[in-house]
């Protein structure tokens, strides 16, 4: 064989081998890369996932919030106020005198007796299994005024007053033997604050 054909023999050997190494390299590192691209959108997709997962776990508990919030507000459209109970106030009622009674609650015009369930038997006379824990008055400001000036000290339980009516919460002087340590008590005057005009 000549000098000529081995150069080219080898030239051609070179060539084959330097472009089947680059097809090697160039093939493994897109393999990687393929792996690695592959890796990324399978972590993106864990990723999407987890806030489906977090965004409906949120759509329950603001679901669940807005049924709370439902039996936690009382709202009052005859005179358009509202008040917010707690947690430990679930299964309250609220006793509309002008529904249940021919005559207001004299010298009130009206009255809105707020009770909770209860098994002393002691407390249940006007609404049997529940205790009366607090009453909110509705008086005309000519009423409340007679009353301010008389044996009947109501100011410093005064809620609000609109138009020609004044509010004014009275609370229980006792409380059933069954809620005592429930701590119904202690939240009367903060469920008081939570008094405000809706209208």
């Amino acid at each position: 064989m000549s000098k000529t054909w081995i150069v080219i023999l080898t030239i051609v050997i070179t060539a084959v081998v330097a472009v089947g190494a680059s097809y090697y390299y160039l093939n493994n590192k897109a393999e990687e890369e393929k792996t690695e691209l592959q890796n990324q959108i399978d972590e993106l997709k864990d990723q999407v996932s987890d806030l489906q997962a977090a965004e409906a776990d949120t759509s329950t508990t603001t679901e669940v919030d807005d049924d709370e919030l439902s039996w936690k507000t009382y709202q009052n459209s005859k005179y358009g106020f509202s008040l917010t109970f707690g947690d430990k106030w679930e299964g309250y009622r609220v006793d509309d005198w002008s529904q249940t009674h021919t005559e207001g609650p004299a010298p009130a015009d009206d009255s809105y007796d707020v009770y909770v369930p209860t098994s002393d038997k002691d407390f249940d006379i006007n609404m049997p299994g529940y205790a009366n824990t607090f009453r909110i008055l509705v008086y005309t400001k000519t009423t409340y005024q007679a009353l301010e000036g008389g044996a009947m000290m109501v100011s410093d339980n005064v809620l609000g007053e609109k138009n020609d009516m004044v509010f004014v919460v009275s609370y229980w002087q006792d409380s059933p033997s069954d809620l005592r340590s429930s701590g119904l008590s202690s939240e009367l005057e903060s469920i008081a604050s939570t008094f405000e005009f809706t209208n």
